[in-house]
């Protein structure tokens, strides 16, 4: 699955934004990988305003809800097709999200900007000193237990959402 977001009409003029369209795409990944950066077999799976995102505190769950759903589906019970006239269940499940530095923060609930604070979300490295972070040694990484307090500790105040990036 891949997201990134697209402005179809005026990308850089004053209204900038008014029109963002919030896009997912996938492809089948055990298709042979000649065909898998072929344009016809990557397709869309869904088309969002972006503003409804905005509207909802930058949340994606009402908008992918129909989609995880039917993920769910292809997983647990799968779908039938025939194939040469013998009818077959085949399962599927979602294997990696991809999406370019600004999706993927939006997704994981990271901070949108990228020029103070903590603009790392795999990291706490902070803007003013990732130019002299190189190695994975440097850095404090995040965990899901860590990442579970700091969402609970700006649940409590907002206004450290600064202070952890998210």
């Amino acid at each position: 699955l891949y997201a990134d977001e697209f402005e179809p009409c005026n990308a850089i003029g004053a209204d900038r934004g008014k029109h963002k369209v919030s896009a997912f795409y996938y492809m089948v990944g055990n298709m042979h990988p000649k065909y898998r950066s072929q344009l016809r077999f990557i397709f869309l799976a869904v088309l969002a305003d972006y503003e409804l995102i905005k509207q909802n505190n930058n949340c994606y769950d009402s908008v992918l809800k129909p989609l995880i759903d039917d993920l769910k589906t292809l997983e647990d019970k799968g779908i039938e097709v025939n194939v040469r006239g013998v009818s077959q269940t085949i399962k599927g499940k979602l294997v990696t999200v991809s999406a370019d530095n600004l999706s993927a923060h939006d997704l994981g609930g990271f901070q949108r900007h990228f020029n103070s604070g903590r603009i790392c979300r795999t990291c706490f490295v902070d803007h003013s000193d990732i130019a002299g972070c190189f190695l994975e040694e440097d850095v404090q990484l995040r965990t899901p237990e860590m990442h579970a307090y700091h969402l609970d500790s700006v649940n409590a105040n907002p206004k450290n959402a600064n202070i952890y990036g998210i």
